[in-house]
């Protein structure tokens, strides 16, 4: 091949890559750096309006912020609630400790705040008694029972051993509470969290509002056979939830076929109430609100 030839191949090579459009970026400026979004993940709160309005807009960089919030691992409500009740254990102390020192988060600092301002509704079963034998009760039938009552301001609860069936009932007369969000946790005497989940108080007779959840007895006895260990009860404010009680929140909602319009009464006015809040609530109120539309 002669120079001219290769001039020529050369010349039709350039014009070809110019003629090419430049690559659009994944992202473009307004998009937000990994330090800017690990630091929103840490304060909620540092958002300006302009970075909320194009978050809501670009999947990339709601994802991202919300990747940091369950990769930063943000304490738990229960772990809050106890700390702030002077209950918690050494390791929980520890875990708060270098979580909110450490770690720097004021998001979770803020919610422990708050939750050592709003401890009025809380409900604490120390001790719960042994568990009826079903196979004790086949010969006859038997009534329900309280197996321990637990009374705090404007809430009480029991918890309810009838045959097969383990329930906790929350109830109240207070209007305020009306679709109120309540959450349990059984915490196992060494520590563990055994079970969890959320219910809503709804219109019942008589003046009350009540809500149910029914418990596994298998998980509520554990390895030993017996209960061991506490039953807390807790009516918490939406933004002081972290992304670890999200999925609970999807699981009572979905399971719940009766009580379906109030979790979606709910939802939606929770939803509206946080539209532009980068708090990992507010995405989860949506999605619980899409899913309970849906026909299916």
């Amino acid at each position: 091949m002669d120079d001219a030839r290769l001039e020529t191949l050369i010349s039709q090579v350039r014009a070809r890559l110019e003629a090419i459009p430049p690559a659009q970026p994944l992202w473009d400026q307004s998009c937000l750096t990994f330090v800017r979004a690990r630091a929103l993940a840490l304060d909620p709160e540092q958002w300006t309006a302009g970075e909320r309005q194009h978050a809501n807009s670009c999947n990339r960089c709601r994802h991202l912020v919300e990747s940091f919030h369950r990769e930063i691992g943000h304490l738990s409500y229960w772990i809050l609630l106890r700390d702030a009740r002077g209950v918690a254990r050494e390791w929980e102390q520890q875990q708060v400790d270098a979580h909110l020192e450490m770690d720097g988060c004021r998001y979770c600092r803020r919610r422990k705040e708050a939750l050592a301002q709003r401890l009025s509704l809380w409900l604490h079963f120390p001790h719960v008694p042994a568990l009826r034998d079903p196979a004790t009760l086949l010969a006859a039938p038997a009534e329900p029972l309280v197996l321990a009552r637990a009374e705090h301001a404007d809430l009480e609860a029991e918890l309810i051993d009838d045959r097969d069936d383990l329930s906790l009932e929350i109830r109240t007369k207070n209007p305020a509470l009306d679709h109120k969000l309540v959450g349990y946790a059984f915490i196992a005497t060494g520590g563990e969290l055994v079970f969890e989940g959320f219910l809503l108080l709804v219109p019942d007779v008589e003046g009350w509002y009540t809500g149910q959840a029914a418990l596994e007895r298998a998980a509520f006895l554990g390895r030993s056979g017996r209960p061991g260990g506490t039953l807390e009860v807790s009516v918490p404010e939406l933004e002081l939830l972290g992304e670890r009680e999200t999925p609970l929140l999807r699981a009572a909602a979905a399971r719940d076929e009766t009580g379906r319009q109030a979790w979606l009464s709910w939802a939606e006015r929770a939803a509206v109430r946080f539209a532009d809040s980068p708090i990992p609530i507010a995405a989860t109120l949506r999605a619980i609100a899409a899913v309970l539309r849906s026909p299916d």
